[in-house]
């Protein structure tokens, strides 16, 4: 069996859209994983809907959502799909 053959198999057709969309989503989640507590409740609000209040200097007040854990997680899921998908296609085409 060629080399091309292998790379135009399934893994490879779904594989790297999956891979891309995973971290492209991972990334863009990570704009809503920060937030504040603005008052004393202790109900941390969305960073980018208050950033107003918390000021250029209030970094000691910024913590991670709960969608923080999501995006990390599909961040990683990405990197780790696009790393072990390239290692195959190297291993199939002999490192070029």
């Amino acid at each position: 069996m060629d080399a091309r053959d292998d790379e135009t198999r399934l893994p490879y057709l779904l594989g790297i859209p999956v891979a891309g969309l995973s971290l492209g989503y991972g990334i863009r989640t990570m704009y809503y994983a920060w937030g504040h507590v603005p008052g004393g409740d202790g109900v941390r609000v969305g960073l980018n809907e208050d950033f107003a209040h918390v000021g250029f200097s209030g970094l000691d007040n910024i913590g991670g959502l709960p969608d923080l854990g999501m995006a990390v997680s599909a961040i990683l899921f990405g990197v780790a799909l696009m790393v072990t998908l390239n290692r195959a296609a190297w291993r199939f085409t002999g490192g070029y």
